[in-house]
């Protein structure tokens, strides 16, 4: 079965084509239930871990390591020009921007909009850092 070429449509239907040399050209071998449900499961494993693997580096550093001395730069959803930012108004640390996130109480509606007062995020970046401050709170406090 290496040899062969597996086409999969949105409804999960699924031909397996082997190379078939006739006078006729390729002919194409459907693949009985058994392998279907093989293949399904084999899908559904690798559609888990593409949902997994969405979060990107920078934010699982950041859930996973203490946050010490680090930059407000390396909270997820706070790039150059809001790092930029939040440092003029005094939040060079991730610490203390986890102060601001503890003090709105975790309310993603209060938090929101502090780094939009604070720093002019959009609600994208603001709920990223939401969800990371979160995380990283629930697993280190």
């Amino acid at each position: 079965m290496s040899d062969a070429v597996c086409h999969c449509f949105t409804s999960f239907r699924l031909l397996w084509k082997f190379p078939v040399s006739t006078s006729e050209g390729d002919r194409g071998v459907t693949v009985d239930r058994r392998d279907f449900i093989v293949f399904t499961a084999l899908k559904q494993k690798s559609s888990r871990a593409a949902a997994m693997s969405s979060t990107s580096k920078k934010y699982s550093s950041f859930v996973s390591e203490p946050m010490l001395n680090k930059s407000v730069r390396a909270v997820p959803g706070v790039g150059d020009t809001l790092g930029r930012r939040l440092e003029t108004k005094q939040y060079s640390q991730a610490t203390n921007m986890l102060g601001a996130y503890l003090q709105n109480g975790g309310s993603e509606e209060k938090f929101t909009q502090w780094m939009k007062d604070t720093c002019g995020a959009n609600k994208s970046q603001a709920a990223r850092s939401h969800q990371a401050l979160s995380e990283w709170s629930n697993n280190n406090l």
